[in-house]
């Protein structure tokens, strides 16, 4: 149960880092420097690739 809802979260998060909202990104991009990078393992963000696009696209965008 508990990779489902990870697997949920890291979804949303990428959801979120798409939106055109840039307040919604900001408070995304700052959960997952306080929470979500201390609380997954790093495979989970291999295996989430999407996440890791979003992440290089908004870099590419500043």
């Amino acid at each position: 149960m508990e990779r489902n809802v990870d697997a949920l979260l890291l979804n949303n998060i990428v959801d979120s880092l798409r939106s055109s909202d840039v307040d919604s990104i900001s408070s995304t991009c700052e959960f997952l420097e306080t929470v979500v990078i201390y609380d997954f393992p790093a495979e989970a963000f291999l295996h989430q690739r999407e996440l890791l696009v979003c992440l290089l696209k908004l870099c590419q965008d500043v």
